[in-house]
């Protein structure tokens, strides 16, 4: 039997969350109700807000709640689009709508002339997309006609109270920010990709709370994501390439850009080239004979190490055998 809207309201609503309380056989249980019994419209999946539960869900490392949601998904996408296609486009409502206003004054018959270009349009009962067309050329006068002037609808706005804990919402949004840099695909992905980093650390780092190291955890990789030098990192993070789990788990050292490791390199090398220049200047001689080896191969250099009127110390190392000696 088909959920009702009262009950597929409450299924939304625990799902929601089940999800952020990490109770994940309950999200299951759920996720199951939803993939047997439910059946909604674009309107009630949007008043629930049901996709953004679920889409993110895909990317689970549970596979059962992974092919769950899929599952979902790709079932109410069907539902959609055969709903949408009853009605000859995405926004046949609009469509029609428009065209028994441009009917309307040809029916009243007392009112205002229609202009020359649209007269042809209101005898002839035209689709949406015509009455459209021609409502477009009327405003814009004589100029080019668009095809995608009006769009068929505007994009929502992200909602980033969605985890009903202020501190989580604002990491969410931080996240976000960070992804959002410079991606250039599907921004849901993003939000998609910065609502599971942001689950990860909130039960890996945090262990299911918002202490010191999830919130020390979730600014680091902030400033990591949003390295203008390091767009391969959000691109990996959003196309799923680089999973939540290991993501958090990751080093400073283990997210840095290819560019970034090769500069600490070649740092590290020349430090260590200056610590060694830094050491007294060895001069290498056969004047001594090593007491261990009896070998003759030797550095030596000398250091005053007492007064200024004593002799200096020398101090010989052997090439040979690494013996270290002083004499004075």
């Amino acid at each position: 039997m088909p959920l009702s809207t009262a009950e597929l309201k409450e299924c939304a609503k625990g799902l929601s969350k089940a999800v952020n309380e990490s109770q994940w056989r309950d999200v299951e249980a759920l996720l199951k109700k939803l993939r047997d019994q439910a059946e909604p419209t674009e309107e009630l999946i949007r008043s629930t807000k049901l996709g953004k539960t679920i889409g993110p869900l895909r990317k689970s490392n549970d596979a059962a709640i992974a092919d769950l949601a899929k599952t979902i998904v790709k079932k109410w996408k069907a539902v959609v689009g055969a709903e949408k296609g009853s009605t000859g486009k995405p926004d046949a409502r609009k469509g029609i709508h428009a065209a028994e206003e441009s009917a309307s004054p040809a029916s009243k018959g007392g009112s205002a002339p229609a202009p020359a270009a649209a007269s042809p349009a209101a005898s002839s009962s035209p689709a949406p997309s015509a009455v459209k067309k021609d409502s477009t050329d009327t405003t814009s006068g004589s100029g080019p006609t668009r095809d995608s002037a009006t769009p068929s609808k505007p994009a929502q706005p992200i909602n980033f109270e969605c985890l009903q804990d202020k501190v989580r919402n604002a990491c969410l949004k931080l996240l976000h920010q960070s992804l959002e840099a410079d991606y250039r695909g599907d921004k849901s992905l993003v939000f998609e990709a910065a609502l599971a980093v942001e689950r990860s650390c909130y039960t890996v780092i945090g262990k299911s709370s918002t202490c010191n190291e999830y919130k020390s955890k979730v600014r680091s990789l902030s400033l990591n994501l949003k390295d203008k030098n390091n767009p391969e990192l959000r691109k990996s993070v959003v196309d799923g390439r680089i999973l939540p789990d290991d993501l958090v788990k990751m080093s400073v050292e283990d997210m840095a850009s290819d560019a970034r490791r090769q500069e600490r390199q070649r740092l590290m090398i020349q430090n260590l080239f200056n610590a060694r220049a830094a050491e007294e200047q060895q001069a290498e001689t056969d004047a001594f004979e090593c007491s261990r080896c009896r070998q003759r191969k030797t550095r030596y250099y000398q250091k005053q190490t007492r007064s200024a009127d004593e002799p200096m110390t020398v101090f010989v190392t052997c090439v040979n055998c690494n013996y270290r000696w002083k004499f004075s």
